[in-house]
């Protein structure tokens, strides 16, 4: 795995199921947020397969720069996350709508954020816009979710908050897979542990 022909992964071997949270840990640069990529499609598969028995993906990124500038509302933003499950004849149904807003307000209210709904998004902390991201990954009814680096910036209570959605999402059938620096903070949600260096994934003993 890796970009314009340079592989940044090799030997990768792994495969996450319903029902898992597998936490994939290793130092700055060591290619964590490549693995999430190449399962998004963003990063090349440069030998052998990668299989995603699904479409229905949530994404959850580092850093969203246009979602923090863009005049938009917190609950406009997690809006967003409904737009692949819509189309044209679907938006017209009242019934639909409803559906979408009481999706958007219950994704709020999981991330602590079921307040700020009508607020700027510009207008939170780089914590508070982490887990508007990570409502609007839930919105979207994944059933594999990708989070990177979802605790970074995000206080302690919070960060207990997010392990407990992503427990229920897991128990619920989802499959998680969550780049972190921080495994403890999500040690409540993750049933296995991967690290990444030397650009081998490995499996972090228990």
């Amino acid at each position: 795995m890796g970009y314009a022909g340079r592989p940044l992964l090799r030997d990768v071997d792994i495969a996450v199921h319903r029902c898992e949270c597998v936490a994939v840990t290793g130092a700055n640069g060591s290619g964590k947020t490549t693995l999430l990529r190449a399962v998004l499609g963003a990063a090349q598969v440069l030998g052998g397969s990668l299989e995603v028995s699904t479409p229905r993906v949530g994404y959850v990124p580092q850093r969203d720069s246009l979602a923090s500038v863009v005049p938009a509302t917190v609950g406009e933003v997690v809006a967003v996350g409904r737009l692949p499950l819509t189309d044209p004849l679907r938006r017209l149904r009242p019934s639909a709508r409803r559906a979408d807003r009481e999706a958007v307000a219950a994704a709020l209210d999981l991330v602590g954020l079921a307040d700020r709904a009508r607020t700027p998004m510009a207008q939170l902390s780089g914590g508070q816009q982490r887990r508007a991201l990570v409502a609007r990954a839930l919105v979207a009814e994944p059933e594999l979710l990708l989070l990177d680096e979802p605790t970074a910036g995000v206080d302690a209570r919070h960060q207990r908050v997010l392990a407990e959605v992503l427990d229920r999402m897991r128990r619920a059938g989802v499959a998680v897979l969550v780049v972190t620096h921080e495994p403890a903070a999500l040690a409540g949600a993750i049933t296995r542990s991967l690290a990444v260096a030397d650009g081998r994934v490995g499996t972090v003993a228990a």
